[in-house]
């Protein structure tokens, strides 16, 4: 918890008091802040890192383009057995007697 402007002390001491929490330890808010972004400069400004970053991320993309490329593969095809499906379901509709009397679908089938 920031205590002050300059001073980082136990939360639970400063918000419930020194009977649940005896420490007393303070910290440099300036110096732990530093510290801080050091370690993260560290992390991030590293040997590699932003070249691993620009592989996944890459990587990724790719991955996402493949996956969207499937499915609209996956749709052309949906789209084609509907079409068909319908053609088939409208030639069963008109079919018709010799007489040009239409035909009930179980007829059709007998």
């Amino acid at each position: 918890m920031l205590r002050g402007a300059n001073t980082y002390s136990c939360s639970t001491r400063q918000n419930r008091g020194e009977v649940v929490c005896d420490c007393m330890v303070t910290v440099d808010a300036a110096a732990a802040e530093q510290a801080v972004l050091d370690e993260l400069e560290d992390i991030f400004c590293g040997d590699g890192f932003l070249d691993r970053l620009v592989l996944r991320v890459q990587q990724r993309w790719r991955e996402a383009r493949t996956a969207q490329a499937q499915q609209q593969t996956s749709l052309n095809v949906l789209g084609n057995q509907l079409t068909r499906t319908e053609k088939e379901i409208q030639n069963l509709v008109s079919v018709s007697s010799s007489d040009g009397t239409p035909l009930t679908a179980l007829q059709v089938c007998l």
